[in-house]
């Protein structure tokens, strides 16, 4: 078979998919990543018509996205120690800059926790209210 075959749903990815689908996550279009694949777009769109290679494509992108997240929360420590340094800086500018900046911050940190309690309240309640309106199952 040749690697650029498109699968049937019971089917493995060829190695030839396995190779190309780093290029799709990475890549803004299928056009884009066709192109850094050295393969035909025609070919990855068909690709996508397959369960497993739109699965792989999925999960690949889940991790890659898992990984984008760890990295910012390096960050995110990074950052508030230098805002935390500039706070002593001895330009009362940078001193109010990073005041204003924390403020900031901090009121929109305690903004999602507010929208996150009311999230889980009522997501705490809908069940409650199915049975009172005489509904068993809310899923």
């Amino acid at each position: 078979m040749s690697p650029n075959v498109p699968l049937d749903n019971d089917s493995q990815l060829t190695p030839r998919q396995m190779q190309v689908i780093p290029y799709i996550v990475a890549s803004p279009t299928i056009a884009e990543a066709a192109r850094r694949a050295n393969l035909a777009a025609r070919t990855i769109h068909r690709w996508m018509n397959n369960d497993r290679c739109r699965d792989e494509l999925d999960r690949v992108r889940s991790e890659a996205a898992d990984l984008a997240r760890c990295e910012l929360n390096g960050l995110m420590l990074k950052s508030v120690q230098v805002l935390s340094e500039c706070l002593e800086d001895s330009d009362p500018r940078v001193r109010l800059r990073a005041a204003q900046i924390s403020l900031a911050v901090a009121l929109r940190v305690s903004d999602t926790n507010e929208i996150q309690q009311s999230l889980t309240a009522l997501e705490d309640a809908l069940p409650l209210w199915a049975v009172r309106k005489g509904r068993r199952n809310w899923n």
